[in-house]
């Protein structure tokens, strides 16, 4: 986007190591959700309570959202969904024109109604990683630092007894979900790149000014060669449920023009909120 985000490095826990996830830029969206990851055991996390009043504002420094290929339908509706410039090309939504600038998080933490929340928002504070460099197993971790976590009062208990309570055991399968879900990601992502159909693109964001601000380091498809595919390939892609995916991410693009308006309208919010801002 309008700055390099390879800057950050990717988060970091006790024992396990790198998650099993598509692409540089997923690493880096989560280094800036998960301050301190820890593999979720009975002994550390005892007496720890999850509550469900926390809200979003976690995510209120992130302008990118990793997206899988299941949730294109519904995120198209309300993103612009692009792919990532980095070494797989993994999609992602756009929900800020602004480094660290969520557009779609409020004031009070909320997350905008009526939009469609992605499961990389939804998994947090939880994340599935690798139990050590040469392992393949994977491991259930928590944000240790997160805000849904409380050692009293109200909240659902993660174990009892020493055992784990029932909303561990979703929190697993949700997680194990979006694992499998990466994968099948990655292909749609490689078969992209593999008909040669992503291009670079960039979009510019009009400011209130005249000027103009210019997001890129992004790529999308390119309709005239996704056009041009091999009829077998066509054959392919509509059995694999390739072609669905690309007509949303198409459509998803559409969107730029909503996140622009949803943009200078929060900024005339902000500068009637506070007319001396702009001095």
């Amino acid at each position: 986007m309008t700055e390099d985000p390879h800057q950050d490095a990717p988060p970091k826990a006790d024992n396990p190591k790198s998650e099993r996830a598509p692409g540089r830029a997923h690493d880096v969206i989560s280094a800036l959700l998960y301050r301190r990851v820890r593999a979720l055991d009975p002994k550390r996390f005892a007496e720890t309570r999850l509550r469900g009043d926390s809200g979003f504002s976690f995510a209120e420094d992130t302008h990118l959202v990793p997206l899988t290929t299941v949730e294109f339908g519904a995120a198209a509706r309300h993103y612009p969904i692009v792919f990532n410039n980095d070494d797989v090309c993994s999609p992602v939504a756009i929900v800020g024109v602004t480094d660290r600038h969520n557009l779609f998080v409020d004031a009070g933490g909320g997350w905008a109604e009526g939009c469609y929340i992605p499961a990389f928002i939804r998994r947090y504070p939880f994340i599935l990683l690798r139990g050590g460099a040469e392992s393949e197993d994977l491991q259930l971790c928590v944000d240790a630092e997160a805000p849904h976590l409380s050692e009293e009062g109200a909240g659902l208990p993660l174990f009892t007894d020493g055992k784990p309570a029932s909303i561990v055991d979703k929190i697993g399968r949700f997680n194990a979900s979006y694992t499998r879900e990466t994968l099948r990601t990655r292909a749609f992502s490689q078969a992209c790149q593999d008909q040669g159909l992503m291009i670079d693109r960039a979009v510019d964001y009009p400011l209130p000014d005249g000027r103009k601000l210019r997001l890129r380091g992004f790529k999308v498809i390119d309709p005239d060669r996704l056009r041009g595919l091999p009829d077998d390939q066509v054959v392919h892609w509509w059995r694999n449920g390739f072609l669905p995916l690309a007509v949303a991410h198409l459509t998803s693009l559409g969107n730029f023009g909503r996140l622009f308006h949803r943009a200078h309208r929060q900024a005339e919010q902000e500068l009637a909120n506070d007319p001396f801002s702009a001095t």
